[in-house]
């Protein structure tokens, strides 16, 4: 199918260059080219476009988005920048534009992009939702694994996990992935990186999941910075609507710093010691005052015996905190996912699977609540 794409781009030596990009690109027609938003706005009706090729480095062509999707309600609007800003493509998204690329552009980062954004899901800011634990066995990787593949079935849209458990970072284990490229390489080359050369370095797990593993060795971990991490995972964005972060047990700055990017906070423990409400209160107390910056905090506990109602409300009595969610103790799940087996292992009519399938619709519904936008 070729589409019909206007280019519009302020700076005329750019607009050539990249019009003539786009007239070498098989599965584009370059219906028209203008230097000016308004031009671009009045003139568009008559050449049918169902793409818009927009530089937002203009914050006046990031203002008019809004206008170009409502005058042409079935079209697709495409931004590009000079210099890659997590902050302004998070507003493209807000406003309703589908993603976001770098200058110079080729033909087929293009058409990547294109298909990228609309398996993306819809044209929102993402969820970004962190995984913490007080301390180590606490679940927090089985929630995490179970959770994502609940949202990729549930929503239709695309997620992105990123294993920043650095040291020993599970997931791999769990999926049976042998991946090509980690969180390693990504740190390292990320300021190099768009959104769609970002792409290769995350493997398809299955339909609409998408994972980053962590390092193949302990030591590597250290090649790993809070700021890589965090541009890692604000770029993820673009490309995923759901962003979820594994990550490691205890208090560092690396925790600290994605919790504070994060949307939503899962706080993981497993019932077992006897000592995991007390870690649990502890844990709470690092986060006082988040809700006010319009983070969700939601305690987890797994391996829940009894599991009834009674039980979620003694352990938040316990914690002095609402307990979002217990999960049952079944351990087929953990043997599937000890197994490498997931997500096809999974029986999605069990009663831990549809205790997933709610959560997942939980954050579904608080994503929808919020409108997609970024506090």
């Amino acid at each position: 199918m070729n589409h019909r794409l206007i280019l519009v781009e302020t700076d005329d030596a750019q607009l050539d260059r990249l019009a003539a990009v786009v007239r070498e690109t098989t599965d584009f027609e370059l219906a028209a080219s203008f230097a000016r938003i308004g031009a671009a706005l009045g003139q568009s009706s008559v050449f049918q476009p169902d793409v818009f090729l927009i530089d937002v480095d203009d914050p006046d062509a990031r203002a008019a988005i809004p206008n170009f999707l409502s005058t042409f309600p079935n079209t697709v609007v495409l931004c590009m920048m000079e210099h890659w800003n997590a902050d302004i493509a998070d507003q493209c998204l807000a406003m309703g534009a589908a993603g976001s690329m770098l200058k110079p552009l080729r033909g087929e980062e293009i058409s990547e992009a294109l298909h990228a954004f609309v398996r993306r899901g819809q044209p929102k800011p993402p969820q970004i939702v962190a995984f913490f634990s007080p301390k180590g066995r606490s679940g927090k990787t089985t929630v995490i694994a179970n959770l994502a593949i609940s949202l990729a079935r549930r929503s239709g849209e695309s997620v992105g996990v990123i294993d920043a458990d650095l040291q020993f970072g599970d997931l791999p284990i769990f999926f049976d992935a042998e991946p090509v490229s980690t969180i390693v390489e990504a740190a390292r080359d990320i300021q190099l990186l768009s959104p769609i050369t970002l792409s290769p370095y995350f493997m398809t797990l299955a339909d609409g999941l998408h994972m980053l593993s962590s390092p193949k060795r302990p030591e590597l971990a250290e090649l790993v910075d809070l700021e890589s991490l965090l541009s890692i995972i604000r770029m993820a964005g673009s490309l995923y609507r759901y962003v979820l972060i594994d990550l490691p047990s205890g208090v560092s700055p690396l925790v600290m710093g994605v919790c504070e990017l994060a949307d939503t906070i899962f706080l993981t423990g497993m019932i077992g010691s006897g000592f995991e409400t007390q870690h649990m209160r502890r844990a709470l107390g690092m986060f006082d005052g988040w809700s006010g910056f319009g983070k969700r905090l939601n305690v987890v506990f797994s391996r829940v015996v009894p599991y009834n109602d009674e039980e979620q409300r003694r352990l938040s009595t316990a914690i002095n905190h609402p307990v979002a969610s217990i999960l049952p103790n079944e351990y087929l799940l953990i043997s599937t996912a000890n197994s490498g087996r997931m997500p096809g292992g999974i029986d999605f009519n069990s009663t831990i699977a549809r205790k997933f399938d709610q959560m997942a619709f939980e954050l579904m519904d608080v994503d929808a609540r919020r409108g997609g936008v970024r506090q």
